[in-house]
């Protein structure tokens, strides 16, 4: 009990570190889109959170379909080129704010090479962590708080449904991890495991036995979804006023803390990681209404 009890610490702190660098490194990018807006004297046209979810439901429906009826080589290379274009998309986006164009598309390239050429558990959530910052500040920085609150709560419900219903979520997350593209950062037990290979992480989230997964995994994974979403409420609130934005991000980590509970009171089984997130994110926003 008290090794698991350390296990569950030992990971905890580390992931709650990564989030917040993650969440701020964001909302510093969203904040620095809207000063290059506001110099070029651009006012962009919020999208809504309809247009939102129209695409986040073809891109599933588009992934689900790839991953059932295609070939598994197709399949791996349509997971990496995913990878590939998500996170390049979202670098561009970070480096892009501070150094423009093509210096940023550029660093960009190199840190998707250096991932493929290194796959460590470093690189990659080096790499994961600036494109999710850079993904969820563009979008946060194209939505106002409304749309963002409808967004998380829409698909807190639907992170339940495919976690336990459907299923899909889980089947899409071992896809990604058996090709070792995994959309989201992981979180070893021990610094060292920051230079265990992906390989590793493979054996460790998908072992032969299933009862060794529980008692002996030595990563956790916090999907991509999970880091972006809050931060399009923090980015979107901070456009309107900053110190709202912070509150947002304070209560997401207050959300974090209450889905590692949840997860140790599951004892380690999957579970949909948004809802407690959206909650303290939204409790957080109703603050910021209030005061």
């Amino acid at each position: 009990m008290k090794n698991s009890k350390l296990k569950h610490f030992n990971i905890f702190w580390k992931e709650i570190v990564l989030f917040i660098i993650v969440q701020g490194l964001g909302l510093i990018v969203g904040l620095r889109i809207f000063r290059i807006l506001e110099e070029q004297e651009i006012i962009p046209q919020p999208f809504s959170f309809l247009t939102f979810l129209v695409y986040f439901l073809f891109f599933t429906i588009l992934i689900l379909i790839t991953l059932k009826f295609s070939k598994k080589e197709r399949r791996g290379t349509f997971l990496k080129l995913l990878f590939i274009l998500a996170i390049l998309l979202g670098i561009d986006t970070t480096f892009g704010v501070f150094i423009g164009e093509p210096g940023a598309i550029i660093l960009a390239g190199l840190l998707i090479i250096l991932r493929f050429t290194r796959p460590t558990v470093l690189f990659h959530n080096l790499v994961i962590m600036l494109g999710m910052a850079g993904v969820g500040a563009w979008l946060g920085a194209g939505i106002v708080p409304r749309d963002a609150v409808i967004i998380l709560f829409v698909l807190s419900l639907y992170d339940i449904v495919a976690v336990y219903k459907t299923k899909h979520m889980i089947k899409m997350a071992r896809a990604m991890i058996k090709k070792q593209v995994i959309l989201g950062l992981i979180i070893p037990e021990n610094i060292l495991g920051f230079k265990a290979s992906m390989r590793e992480v493979e054996k460790d989230k998908i072992p032969e036995d299933r009862k060794e997964k529980i008692e002996s995994a030595r990563f956790m994974i916090l999907g991509g979804g999970d880091l972006i979403l809050p931060m399009i409420l923090i980015v979107s609130v901070a456009r309107e006023v900053f110190l709202g934005g912070v509150v947002v991000l304070c209560f997401s980590v207050l959300g974090l803390i209450a889905m590692h509970l949840i997860f140790i009171k599951l004892k380690s089984r999957p579970m949909p990681a948004l809802p407690p997130l959206a909650l303290f994110c939204l409790i957080g926003y109703l603050i910021t209404l209030l005061v």
